[in-house]
C-alpha cells in the first residue's frame, strides 16, 4: 500500500525545478509539520544527501514514521548511524539504498548484505531501493530474498499530481 510522505529535501537544500523560494526557514518547515499531523500524513521522507535537512527536522520527527535513504557505493552502517544520531531517535521506520541503479552487481550485493545487518540489528524496520527502471525492483527483490529479507518499498521518480 502506497503512504503519502512528506518530502524534505527543500528543507535543506535549493531542491526543485520550480523552487522560486530555496531553502525553507524553520517556520516554514514548523507549519509544513503542523499541516502534515493535522492531515494524517504519518511518514516523512528525507537523507544525508539533503543538506542540513536532518538537523532541521529533528525537533518534529518524533510524532512520523521516518524513510531516510543511504548511498550503496558507500558502507552503510556509518551513513545509518550519523542519521539516527543526528535525527536523535534509535530506529527508524524504512531505510532505502538511494542510487541502486547506479550501483555495480558487487555493491548491491554488499549493501543489501549491510542493510539486511541493519534491519536484522532492529535499527530498521523496512528496507527498500530507489529506482529508474521496472526491471530494477525484480533484481533487487531477488537479490534481497538471497539475504533473507523481503523488498519492502520502492522508491519511484513519480509524482501523481503531476
Amino acid at each position: 500500500m502506497a503512504h503519502l510522505s512528506l518530502g524534505t529535501a527543500q528543507f535543506g537544500n535549493s531542491y526543485g525545478e520550480t523552487n522560486a523560494t530555496g531553502v525553507l526557514d524553520d517556520d516554514a518547515i514548523a507549519r509544513m509539520f503542523a499541516v502534515a499531523r493535522q492531515e494524517m500524513v504519518h511518514y516523512v521522507d528525507t537523507a544525508m544527501a539533503y543538506g542540513n535537512a536532518l538537523e532541521r527536522i529533528s525537533p518534529h520527527v518524533d510524532q512520523f514514521r521516518v524513510t531516510s535513504k543511504v548511498l550503496g557505493k558507500s558502507a552503510l552502517g556509518p551513513q545509518l548511524e550519523a542519521t539516527l544520531e543526528t535525527l536523535k531517535v534509535t530506529k527508524i521506520h524504512s531505510l532505502l539504498i538511494h542510487d541502486w541503479s547506479i550501483l555495480m552487481p558487487h555493491e548491491r550485493t554488499r549493501a543489501v548484505a549491510e542493510i539486511v545487518t541493519e534491519l536484522r540489528a532492529g535499527y530498521i524496520d523496512f528496507v527498500g531501493v530507489s529506482i529508474y527502471e521496472e526491471n530494477e525492483a525484480e533484481a533487487a527483490s531477488k537479490l534481497f530474498e538471497q539475504y533473507g529479507s523481503q523488498l519492502h518499498a520502492l522508491q519511484l521518480p513519480a509524482n501523481p499530481l503531476d
